[in-house]
């Protein structure tokens, strides 16, 4: 353990366990674990607090944030390396790599955040849920590999608020990738996020966004395994799912955005390599416009230039 006073702790490392030889066959292996750059919150509110809720019991029933602000600390981060966990009858679950960073200049609702994780390897035979164990099954997995990562942050000099990237992983299915952008988000949302998000909503302007889905063998083995379960050719079911796509956009009122929505997914099934969607208009948009626009669901995707594009 490293830097350990009163204002937090720096560091504490566990490094090489090895235990081979469990009850009932099973074994646990780490190369190193760390959880470090804690800071504490600061004294006299804890104190404070902790008067208040000493005289008043009952005080932290409706005070939930208050509670939190006053304890939680105001950064803290864990790394994980190299984690092997044999259950027999189970089987071997691995972790590569995975580590978390989150910290906050308005305490307790974190401003920034970042989540990685590599080469996390899961056994289907583990998988509780008998459809989607069934649906793994079906794609040819014995095993989950599995990585992710997020960054999102809140800037409280420009008060723009980022989701960098929202990435998940599975290696012979599909990476998914998400971002988005909004601008004047206040400080008040986090100080109070029950009584300010309606006027953070009206003061917020969306900037942009994406989704983007790129195809390791979900798509065309997902396809064949549910059209065989439905008892109908799998051409068919391509075009009843294009039909679907088209059907949802309906409501929207807007012809050319149905026609987009069918063309790009007619394509994507057709031969599935990459599927995006962005959202990126020409100036910022307040949120409270969007919202409005919902009225009229026709404008929307010209107002927030609505890109849906295959392969």
């Amino acid at each position: 353990m490293t830097g350990l006073s009163s204002n937090g702790i720096g560091e504490m490392l566990i490094v090489g366990l090895d235990a081979p030889e469990l009850p009932q066959g099973g074994s646990v292996k780490l190369d190193w674990a760390a959880i470090g750059d804690i800071e504490f919150a600061e004294y006299s509110p804890m104190r404070e607090m902790i008067s208040t809720v000493t005289a008043d019991p009952t005080y932290a029933e409706n005070h939930s944030l208050e509670i939190a602000r006053a304890f939680m600390p105001r950064s803290f981060a864990y790394e994980i390396e190299g984690l092997d966990v044999n259950v027999p009858e189970v089987g071997r679950t691995r972790i590569g790599k995975t580590e978390l960073a989150v910290s906050t200049t308005v305490p307790p609702i974190p401003t920034s955040l970042y989540t990685r994780s590599d080469g996390i390897e899961v056994p289907v035979s583990s998988v509780e849920d008998a459809e989607i164990k069934a649906l793994l099954d079906a794609l040819g997995l014995e095993t989950v590999v599995w990585s992710d990562e997020t960054r999102l942050y809140w800037d409280e000099a420009t008060l723009e608020l980022r989701l960098d990237r929202l990435m998940v992983k599975i290696e012979g299915l599909g990476m998914a990738e998400a971002s988005a952008r909004f601008a004047n988000i206040p400080k008040a949302l986090f100080e109070d996020p029950e009584g300010q998000a309606q006027m953070a909503a009206i003061a917020a302007q969306f900037v942009e966004a994406s989704l983007t889905y790129k195809d390791s063998g979900l798509t065309s083995k997902g396809l064949a395994h549910v059209a065989e379960q439905q008892g109908i050719q799998e051409n068919l079911f391509r075009e009843a799912l294009v039909a679907q796509a088209a059907e949802a956009t309906a409501p929207i009122r807007n012809p050319a955005f149905t026609q987009m929505v069918s063309e790009a997914a007619s394509k994507f099934l057709a031969d599935p390599k990459e599927f995006r969607v962005t959202l990126k208009p020409a100036n910022p948009v307040p949120v409270a416009q969007i919202l409005g626009s919902m009225a009229a669901p026709q404008t929307l995707p010209d107002l927030l230039n609505v890109r849906i594009e295959a392969n």
